[in-house]
């Protein structure tokens, strides 16, 4: 159970956001302080009622407190630091205040060692009550329920999962789902187009490929999948 004095608070003197020890962002109202919360997993769960975590990647899917938190001195910045057996992550989080549209910043940055990190981020207008429509487009992803819109733009590829968006996800092999792993890349594949090439989205309802066809994104994702998948068919023959 997060308590309310876990959280940091970040702002632009228009709006704000909590954010948990883990890395989640529990609240966030868009684009006024008194506007309806897009992240309110404060009130429920990050499902249902919207939430944004960033941390490290862990094996078993555990969301693991910061070992450390700071403001920087005399200000709203806030940074996150996480010690692990593989090095260290510090993640730092601020709004930039101005005229423009809010921004929330989030940088992930290893400080020592090779730790892998992950971003998960569910967007669920009006308090949860509303479920928005999710998009990703020439590497921007955007979220649109009713006449409220957000964007997300990241430095690392970002794909559309369960109405989630994603990036850093650790594969299926870290913790131990081989089978599992090979039998979604063979389902992905198998929804190519007459030449070999995968869309942005899939549409369940039409049972076809949809949107533009980013292939710096899909193609670097699969080219991954597969070597993860060919290293895990060659330790296994190994230990035969």
């Amino acid at each position: 159970m997060r308590r309310i004095e876990a959280f940091t608070l970040v702002g632009d003197l228009r709006t704000a956001a909590l954010i948990a020890r883990d890395g989640t962002v529990v609240w966030g109202c868009f684009p006024r302080f008194d506007s309806p919360a897009a992240f309110a997993a404060l009130l429920g769960t990050d499902d249902d009622h919207g939430a944004w975590h960033i941390g490290p990647a862990d094996r078993d899917g555990t969301l693991r407190p910061a070992t450390h938190r700071r403001y920087r001195p005399d200000s709203l910045v806030c940074e996150s630091t996480w010690t692990t057996p593989d090095g260290t992550l510090r993640l730092t989080d601020f709004m930039p205040p101005g005229s423009g549209p809010s921004r929330l910043v989030r940088i992930v940055e290893a400080v020592s060692g090779r730790v892998a990190a992950r971003s998960r981020l569910r967007v669920r207008a009006d308090y949860g009550r509303i479920p928005p429509r999710v998009t990703i487009s020439h590497g921007r992803s955007v979220a649109v329920a009713g006449p409220q819109a957000l964007w997300l733009d990241a430095g690392a590829p970002v794909s559309l999962r369960d109405g989630a968006l994603e990036a850093g996800r650790p594969p299926a092999r870290t913790i131990g789902r081989v089978d599992e792993a090979r039998t979604l890349f063979e389902k992905l594949l198998a929804l190519r187009n007459d030449v070999g090439l995968l869309a942005e989205e899939w549409d369940p309802a039409r049972q076809r490929l949809t949107g533009n066809f980013p292939q710096a994104f899909s193609h670097l994702g699969l080219v991954d999948s597969a070597a993860v998948l060919e290293r895990c068919a060659a330790a296994a023959e190994a230990a035969v």
